[in-house]
């Protein structure tokens, strides 16, 4: 190996908060996102991609917290680790307002594509159920690769591709709504739940001719 007196500088990075056991009740609430009416996920040209029923659904809504009882507590609490998660690890000073949010329902066996959600600003999925023998899981993936992969001696945050998160009862991750995701497969015999939330700034943003005021109403 040749050497040389460089150094290598990382410009940007990606993050994920994590929030475990967050303080709701989660079989209230996974009872009651069963009770929610679900469809089947269609491609954007509108061609079904559920045919063989192996595709997560999602709820119908896209405003399940208007339609749940705990719509209001689940509001809350996740408005408020979204709050933290933008103060003091991604470093931002404004509000935040949760926007949509859906249920996601994965039968056995079910694989979704990577997926980003456009025209917002942060996303979060919370996991009202799951064991560790369930081994329910979410991966993320920059995209680097799409041009090149070659083989990878050690990996580290500079050539890392894909991380794939195991997620638990009660957990929460908060990520920007840019980075492309996707449910992983579903390896056990039930059906897999979970609410994610997309997330708009709320407050001032930017400044002098940048300068955007973000308001809701509720």
């Amino acid at each position: 190996m040749k050497k040389t007196n460089g150094k290598g500088l990382i410009l940007f990075s990606e993050g994920v908060f994590k929030v475990e056991n967050v303080a709701l009740n989660h079989k209230k609430i996974l009872k009651e996102l069963q009770k929610l009416k679900f469809r089947d996920i269609k491609a954007v040209d509108g061609l079904e991609t559920n045919k063989v029923k192996n595709s997560p659904q999602i709820t119908e809504s896209v405003r399940i917290l208007d339609h749940m009882e705990s719509g209001d507590i689940i509001d809350k609490e996740i408005t408020k680790h979204i709050q933290v998660s933008i103060n003091n690890f991604f470093g931002y000073d404004v509000g935040c307002k949760i926007i949509n949010t859906w249920g996601t329902k994965s039968p056995p066996g079910s694989v979704n594509n990577f997926h980003t959600h456009s025209n917002y600003w942060l996303s979060a999925v919370y996991y009202p159920h799951g064991l560790i023998k369930d081994k329910f899981r979410i991966m993320f993936e920059s995209g680097k690769h799409d041009a090149f992969a070659p083989k990878v001696s050690q990996y580290n945050n500079i050539n890392m591709n894909s991380v794939l998160f195991e997620t638990l009862e009660g957990d929460l991750l908060i990520f920007p709504a840019h980075l492309r995701h996707m449910i992983a497969p579903n390896l056990t015999s039930k059906n897999r739940y979970s609410i994610a939330f997309n997330i708009l700034p709320e407050g001032n943003i930017g400044e002098g001719d940048s300068h955007l005021v973000y308001q809701f109403t509720k």
